[in-house]
């Protein structure tokens, strides 16, 4: 047992100590929605102690305590659950940009696909199974973009991802085995090329560092923050990166100014070349997103001839790609880099799509006439007002919910459920080593207005 740890509790004890700093023997049961394991005192009481695995026996202190529930952070594992691995990151016991790696990718991906099912069913009441988590290449190097704090501090530089316990902190990180080897390529360069203190990038406390990749292997690199008069020498950071398209710095006062390269970074998704602006977004796992939008295509049907409208739609890519088959194609998003990305793609294609540049709230008019829609909404889910509008919708037959959030899917879905009916259910398993998972739901209209429920009055 770890030194300055005492004895197990018994359960008689463990019922009658709920204060912060009680350490309890736990056995952990299963995964919480963000990742933490998660286990019953013997009164009941759920306790949440963060990267512990199912089947698990841990000591855990208890640092928030509740009447209901209780988080408590892992001092000792007693006995290794069945799932259990030593983490391939050097950084992963302080660095929060992952949550599982300690665990083997098939458990990872089981208790993701019970997360979603148990979520769906009590939150939502759709009773669909659940299948086995989707997923395609890798469950390391998948990310076509990373993000990193830069912080100068009096002990020198660190750059790198959150502390998993402790927001303040940044945990130094040279390498992220999440990445493509492009950005890992990147992120290595820049490190050596960017001087004592970091002085040939623009000064200042922190800067937030993006580095993306494209499919060929060329790079962007956005860097945010910085005093507005002191750019650093941008031109000696451009030649430190091989393969470097794009330097764009957003100061401080919001000013972007292009150093290096384009200040549009072009990149290819489903048959189309994007210019994409350097906040652009676009899904990290290019893999598992070509799986999600076969999953789409089949639950679609023939393109050709089809009114859709693909709400939330970002820079456009799978418009644009149901365009090229056919079908006539509302784009409706609000973010205005997103919308010109995707203008300028359709103009360079030769492809007609109507792209909105709308928030989707106040956009309903636009997609009225619409026979499918795609609904690809932020984390927060749906706003009231577009869950309203869909239900009221005569026209739409068929929707598409994809999501990243299982709970404000489920949220949504019981929203919808006036008019929709879920049919089928596709989990994607687009970030391993994160508890983050994508979930479509394929759904059908079956309200009063609907041709077959009519048929059945």
């Amino acid at each position: 047992m770890a030194e300055g740890i005492r004895p197990a509790m018994t359960d008689s004890e463990n019922a009658a100590h709920k204060s912060p700093g009680t350490i309890i023997e736990l056995r952990i049961d299963s995964l919480a929605t963000g990742g933490e394991g998660v286990g019953r005192e013997a009164d009941g009481r759920v306790v949440f102690v963060p990267r512990t695995a199912p089947g698990d026996l841990v000591l855990a202190r208890l640092v928030v305590s509740r009447k209901r529930w209780a988080r408590g952070e892992s001092v000792e594992l007693l006995t290794p659950g069945p799932g259990r691995r030593q983490a391939p990151c050097p950084v992963y016991d302080r660095c929060g940009g992952c949550a599982l790696q300690h665990m083997e990718i098939e458990a990872q991906r089981a208790s993701k696909r019970q997360i979603v099912s148990d979520t769906l069913h009590r939150i939502g009441g759709v009773e669909l199974d659940v299948p086995e988590l989707e997923f395609a290449g890798s469950e390391l190097g998948y990310r076509n973009r990373i993000t990193v704090t830069l912080r100068r501090t009096t002990e020198g530089v660190v750059a790198g991802l959150r502390a998993h316990d402790d927001p303040d902190e940044v945990v130094d990180l040279v390498d992220c085995l999440l990445a493509e080897e492009p950005v890992r390529q990147a992120l290595r360069e820049l490190r050596a090329g960017w001087g004592s203190e970091a002085c040939l990038l623009p000064a200042g406390r922190e800067l937030r560092i993006t580095i993306r990749a494209g499919t060929g292997g060329d790079v962007a690199l956005l860097v945010q923050g910085g005093d507005p008069d002191r750019p650093g020498d941008p031109a000696s950071i451009a030649q430190s990166i091989s393969g470097l398209a794009s330097f764009v710095w957003i100061d401080s006062q919001g000013l972007r100014t292009n150093l290096a390269g384009s200040e549009r970074f072009r990149d290819f998704w489903q048959g189309t070349w994007f210019g994409l602006g350097p906040e652009s977004f676009l899904q990290v796992n290019r893999s598992v997103s070509d799986e999600m939008d076969r999953f789409l295509d089949h639950c679609v049907g023939p393109r050709s001839g089809l009114r859709i409208a693909d709400l939330y739609s970002g820079a456009g890519a799978r418009a644009l790609r149901w365009a090229r088959e056919g079908a006539s194609v509302t784009a409706v998003e609000s973010d205005a880099e997103a919308c010109a990305a995707a203008s300028l793609a359709a103009a360079e294609s030769g492809l007609d799509v109507r792209v909105v540049h709308a928030p989707v709230e106040s956009a309903s008019e636009s997609y009225a006439d619409s026979e499918v829609v795609v609904v690809n909404p932020p984390r927060a889910g749906l706003a009231a007002s577009v869950a309203e509008a869909l239900v009221r919708s005569g026209p739409l037959r068929r929707m598409a919910y994809v999501s990243c959030d299982p709970a404000k899917l489920a949220r949504d879905l019981e929203r919808l459920s006036a008019a929709w009916k879920p049919v089928e259910v596709r989990a994607f398993d687009a970030f391993p080593q994160t508890a983050h998972v994508e979930t479509v739901v394929w759904l059908e209209r079956v309200d009063a207005n609907s041709p077959h429920e009519a048929e059945m009055q």
